[in-house]
């Protein structure tokens, strides 16, 4: 029988398969030693903590179900922190030293987002530290975010898409129309696959994402899988689309780089996964063809043009929503571009100027002073 240091006895030990398993254990019944004693008022003093820097840049940061591309951003910010605190320790950070960090941010000119996003992984690093028994306090807690700057989106009218479809290519322009009409983002038009597509029921399954870095995931934003209905504009895209460029099988994407293109640019011929930056690219250089007159669109501007669209049509904000898939109706408004005085004065016009003469000569009788 194994000796056990803690009992000072034989008896019976705990094993461990890895160290991870070990060091959760222990924390645990620290934990619960320290639960003890601070029920009978007594606060034990922390953990020897490490630097902020080497803290904040070696644990993994975020939620725990947090995307991968989520969790790089998280590290790119943090080796920028542990930059301006080399050596401070992470139980030293105080709410004024973040304060006066925000405002040099500010000061060097970088924007509001920035900003925000030193902040929140700040928030991350203070909350995991308290968790691990390094801090008792959260510095961040009462810092409040930077205010941002609202984006309004540039929505396109028909006969800007029209030229932006003409200048992109022909493997590519049907995606362009299906982020136009049916509101799907970027990474949600890059992860398509085929056997997401129905197009005798014209409904297209939300589900598959290539993120940023190329990552593809089985959820979309907000993890909430959803049908939406296609226009027949689309759908007659769309099938001309896989008759001249059809996948490889039902798992396969519905847009890709075709392999001549890619034998081309790359000295060989195979076909190729569509990543977000080479639909940015595309796009980037439609828009050098195009010349569109004043701001410039993303392509997620596609989707803010179709929000706006529905919105002009006097589609109900609950049907907005559903197509976007927005769960707050706020959210959803930050997509529709803001009314022009000449569409708010037809609006006025519309719901108060059928108002008869005996009915103003009644009202102008009802306010006559007695």
């Amino acid at each position: 029988m194994p000796w056990n240091p803690v009992a000072g006895k034989r008896g019976k030990s705990r094993a461990f398969d890895h160290w991870h398993e070990a060091d959760a254990y222990w924390r645990e019944q620290e934990a619960r030693m320290r639960a003890a004693y601070a029920e009978r008022g007594v606060q034990l003093p922390c953990r020897s903590a490490p630097s902020l820097a080497e803290f904040i840049t070696t644990n993994r940061l975020g939620k725990p179900d947090a995307a991968k591309w989520t969790v790089q951003k998280y590290r790119v910010q943090a080796r920028q922190i542990a930059k301006r605190w080399p050596t401070e320790g992470v139980d030293e950070l105080t709410e004024q030293m973040i304060l006066d960090y925000l405002a040099d941010i500010h000061d060097d000119g970088l924007s509001p987002d920035t900003a925000l996003a030193r902040l929140t992984t700040l928030r991350h690093g203070m909350r995991l530290a308290i968790k691990l028994g390094y801090r008792r306090d959260d510095p961040t807690a009462g810092i409040p975010g930077p205010a941002l700057r609202e984006h309004e989106g540039r929505p396109l009218d028909e006969p800007e898409l029209m030229l932006m479809l003409a200048c992109l290519p022909a493997w590519l322009w049907p995606a362009a129309l299906l982020s136009h009409d049916a509101g799907l983002r970027i990474g949600e038009v890059a992860g398509l696959r085929l056997f997401r597509l129905n197009l005798l029921r014209r409904v297209v399954t939300i589900a598959d994402v290539i993120d940023a870095d190329g990552e593809l995931r089985t959820w979309p934003k907000g993890k909430h899988i959803a049908d939406v209905p296609l226009s027949a504009r689309v759908v007659a895209a769309l099938s001309e689309h896989l008759r001249c460029f059809p996948p490889a099988g039902a798992e396969a994407p519905v847009f890709s780089v075709p392999a001549d293109v890619l034998g081309r640019q790359k000295g060989r011929r195979r076909g190729g996964h569509l990543m977000q930056s080479r639909i940015r690219g595309e796009w980037d250089r439609a828009l050098l063809l195009a010349n569109l007159p004043g701001a410039k669109p993303t392509w997620h501007d596609l989707r803010h043009s179709c929000a706006t669209i529905l919105a002009q049509n006097h589609a109900d904000i609950e049907v907005i929503m559903a197509i976007m898939r927005h769960r707050r109706p706020d959210v959803t408004l930050r997509y529709i571009r803001r009314a022009n005085l000449a569409r708010q004065a037809a609006a006025i016009q519309g719901a108060f100027g059928g108002v008869s003469g005996a009915s103003s000569s009644q009202l102008s009788t009802a306010t006559r002073p007695l």
